[in-house]
């Protein structure tokens, strides 16, 4: 897995649940994985990464157009990618919104 998205999803693992950020962060990152479930490869996965350098930024303003504290968007990002690489390599489906399993944290080692 991309050192980036490592270290993503391990602060998103980590972070405090219940906030009205991690909320918001929790939706954009849902829509990136909506966007993105299409892919199913690693390899093509990594390849639309490379190319994807606004996606988020995209999704977060169509959601939250008035919102100017959406903060570190390219790793919000970083966080969707990496969960959709979980997927392809575990063939789970994970919920950033849910209870993710408690073997997430194994993906998350950098």
């Amino acid at each position: 897995m991309h050192q980036l998205w490592c270290e993503a999803l391990w602060r998103f693992v980590r972070a405090p649940k219940l906030t009205e950020q991690r909320e918001r962060q929790v939706n954009v990152v849902e829509a990136i994985l909506d966007y993105i479930e299409p892919i199913d490869s690693v390899g093509q996965l990594a390849d639309h990464y490379q190319s994807s350098a606004e996606l988020c930024q995209r999704i977060a303003l169509a959601l939250y157009p008035n919102d100017s504290q959406l903060q570190d968007l390219r790793r919000t990002q970083d966080v969707a990618y990496a969960l959709r690489y979980v997927e392809l390599m575990t063939g789970h489906d994970l919920d950033p919104g849910g209870q993710l399993p408690c073997w997430i944290g194994e993906w998350a080692v950098f």
